[in-house]
C-alpha cells in the first residue's frame, strides 16, 4: 500500500526537504520488502510514523531524518545514511557462519 507522505507533519522547511529525501531514497527499498509505513498515532504525532521489519518495530522520524528500533539499546539512527544502515540491517540480517572444526 503507497503510504502519504504529504500527511506527515513538516515543522520547517528543512523537514520537507527531509521527508522528501527519505521518500525518494530510502522508501523505494522499505517497498521492495513488502513492508507497509503507518502512522502509530496520528492524532499526537504526526510527524512519527513505524513500520515493522522482521518482527521489529521502527520508530521513524522523516523531518529530522531519524529512526530507531524500539525496545533496543542502541542509539537512534541520525541521518540518511545511518537510516539505510539500521534498515537493511533489520531488512538482511546477516547470517552466522558455521565451520567445521579440523582436528
Amino acid at each position: 500500500m503507497e503510504f502519504d507522505f504529504s500527511k506527515v507533519y513538516a515543522k520547517d522547511e528543512r523537514a520537507e526537504i527531509n521527508i522528501g529525501y527519505f521518500k525518494s531514497m530510502v522508501y523505494p527499498s522499505i517497498q521492495s520488502w513488502g513492508v507497509d509505513l503507518y502512522f502509530p498515532n496520528f492524532e499526537k504525532a504526526p510527524w512519527q510514523i513505524q513500520c515493522e521489519i522482521n518482527g521489529a518495530k521502527v520508530n521513524i522520524w522523516p523531518g529530522s531524518m531519524k529512526a530507531h528500533e524500539e525496545f533496543t539499546p542502541i542509539p537512534a539512527a541520525s541521518g540518511i545514511r545511518e537510516i539505510i544502515v539500521l534498515l537493511y540491517g533489520l531488512a538482511e540480517p546477516t547470517k552466522e557462519e558455521t565451520f567445521d572444526v579440523v582436528e
